[in-house]
């Protein structure tokens, strides 16, 4: 009964971790950046004119290896960088709320496609 209390919340809380984690590592990939050059980069995009510190390399390694996962701050700068880097398919990954991954998760469950 505990499992259906929760409506898949941990299965769409684990997409959501994932595909940030792979769009964190694409980023990083595309611009030929390890991942403290990221760390800096993150350091001067901020959200409403706040600077962000820049996060450890660690945290950058946990953000793609999806054990931890950024901050809306952090995804907020996260999605102005790859704007700003013309990576637009990456920066609305990072822009996302968590209430369109649910609903993705509902289109995919209910088996909806093109027509």
């Amino acid at each position: 009964m505990e499992r259906r209390a929760n409506c898949g919340l941990n299965r769409n809380h684990d997409l959501v971790q994932k595909s940030v984690a792979w769009a964190i590592t694409e980023l990083r990939t595309r611009m030929e950046w390890n991942q403290g050059q990221l760390a800096v980069h993150i350091g001067r995009y901020s959200d409403r004119g706040e600077r962000l510190p820049p996060p450890a390399h660690e945290t950058v390694s946990r953000w793609e290896n999806g054990t931890q996962a950024p901050s809306l701050q952090y995804r907020a700068a996260l999605a102005k960088i790859a704007r700003s880097e013309k990576q637009s398919d990456l920066a609305v990954i990072f822009e996302a709320a968590p209430v369109c991954w649910e609903l993705v998760v509902a289109v995919v469950r209910s088996g909806i496609t093109n027509a």
